[in-house]
């Protein structure tokens, strides 16, 4: 596992570190390919200009879904975000028989974390905060001191709405559900999954509408065989192949790197939290075997 690590590690940065240089080497090819062909007008009606248009956007559009979920799998099966995953289940068995006192817990947190925020925030500007908040956080109100200078009431006026800023302060809030919604898979023994009606209501509109651009570009073209056959066609059009192509691999390694990075990150975010709760609840229970030991 530790090699695979490795191997995924090295192609990570890999991509990371060089990704720019293989978009620029495929359109200086793209550009050198200028000198063998023309890119002029196709003499196309406008019908046909949509229709081609439509086609490449299909196309392109399917390539770049296709790419992404694929890089969302990817990511998925990177063995640090499985491992990630799987210590994030652990912890929440861990916590199970404390869960009664996780909300409490959040709401201090969360608390705290307000508090903080607004320490900072007022210190910016060169305030105290104890001086305009209260133990419970309760605004105190700003009383504006006398100014003589210009300079000195426009610094009065900045103080003023930083005060009122951490008033309007919203932090989003730790809660029981945010920090063990995820990394667990579901163990639903009577989960049997997706009836054929609900797959059907699910799917009914996408149906709908990738049949009827279908229906109209079946309906109003057709398909007839090329007779004079131009390579300068072909290579225009495994050109935007080339493209839809590299648009896709970007839109994949983006999805596997917001698995790795960002979505594995917010789940270490959550065990940092959990393991923060655990020392709290040790704590509550150390506390209980001092008192009985007093006894």
């Amino acid at each position: 596992m530790n090699e695979a690590m490795t191997r995924a590690e090295r192609a990570s940065k890999f991509f990371k570190s060089y990704l720019c240089y293989f978009i620029d080497g495929i359109v200086c090819i793209a550009y050198i390919a200028t000198s063998i062909y023309n890119i002029s007008e196709s003499g196309k009606t406008i019908l046909s200009i949509i229709a081609d248009g439509l086609v490449a956007f299909l196309i392109s559009y399917f390539i770049a879904r296709t790419m992404d979920v694929q890089g969302l799998l990817n990511g998925e099966r990177d063995p640090r975000v499985e491992a990630t995953n799987e210590l994030h289940g652990k912890k929440i068995v861990e916590i199970e028989p404390f869960l009664d006192k996780l909300d409490k817990w959040c709401e201090i947190k969360n608390v705290e974390n307000v508090r903080e925020q607004r320490i900072k925030m007022l210190a910016s500007v060169g305030l105290k905060y104890t001086l305009y908040f209260d133990e419970d956080g309760i605004g105190q109100g700003f009383k504006r001191r006398q100014c003589n200078s210009r300079l000195e009431k426009n610094d009065e006026r900045k103080k003023e709405r930083m005060y009122y800023k951490c008033l309007r302060l919203k932090l989003t809030p730790l809660s029981t559900s945010a920090l063990t919604s995820e990394g667990a898979k579901p163990n639903d023994p009577y989960n049997f999954g997706r009836t054929k009606e609900d797959y059907k209501k699910q799917n009914a509109g996408k149906d709908i509408i990738s049949k009827v651009a279908l229906g109209v570009l079946g309906g109003y073209f057709t398909v007839t065989m090329i007779t004079d056959l131009s390579w300068a066609l072909v290579v225009w059009k495994c050109l935007q192949v080339s493209i839809f192509l590299i648009m896709g691999v970007m839109k994949m390694m983006n999805s596997y790197l917001f698995i790795i990075d960002e979505y594995r990150g917010r789940i270490i975010k959550k065990i940092n939290n959990i393991e923060k709760f655990q020392n709290y609840v040790g704590g509550i229970q150390n506390d209980k075997l001092e008192i009985k030991e007093e006894q």
